[in-house]
């Protein structure tokens, strides 16, 4: 998925303010979840083809928080010789693999040990992103179930527009899975 196409549909998830309040959420959360699903354009910037860099150098990124993952500020990206340093997996590093163009999980403890693989480059974890907002968004809503088997049978589909069965563990994870 490209940059503007994540933007716009992610933008398109974004629940009613009264569907929210029906759940007795103080209107302090409300507009705090609300916004986690607008991203605001800052800039234009030819200068990557990567979407998730992109994102990053043209968009404000603050409010996004999808499954304990958030994006850096553009000047908050670090990189060394082998990772860029994008944002954050609950309290590990979010990162892409310069040699592999993977986005993976690093250990806040040993930055160059990887803990789980997320998706084969930035267009398909965009893509697999925006598919956990959207079933977070379902599942917070109540919309869909969030039995194991279910929350499994969708993790396995996020890791196929991910790139395959390798980064079955990373959706399993931000879905919140507790089976075996």
């Amino acid at each position: 998925m490209k940059t503007t196409e994540f933007v716009i549909k992610l933008k398109k998830l974004r629940p009613d303010a009264q569907i929210l309040r029906g759940f007795d959420f103080d209107e302090d959360f409300i507009n705090e979840y609300r916004n986690s699903f607008d991203i605001l354009k800052l800039k234009e910037s030819n200068d990557t083809l990567d979407p998730i860099l992109s994102l990053i150098r043209e968009y404000n990124v603050s409010n996004v928080d999808i499954g304990l993952v958030r994006f850096n500020n553009e000047n908050e990206v670090l990189e060394n010789n082998r990772y860029i340093y994008i944002g954050n997996f609950d309290a590990d590093y979010l990162a892409i693999d310069k040699y592999t163009n993977e986005i993976i999980v690093l250990s806040c403890e040993d930055p160059d040990h990887v803990l789980v693989k997320c998706s084969k480059d930035s267009f398909s974890f965009l893509s697999a992103l925006y598919e956990v907002a959207r079933i977070n968004n379902e599942l917070f809503l109540g919309n869909i179930s969030s039995n194991d088997k279910n929350i499994k049978e969708l993790a396995e589909s996020i890791a196929k527009v991910s790139g395959g069965d390798e980064y079955l563990d990373f959706y399993l994870l931000i879905l919140g899975y507790e089976g075996e």
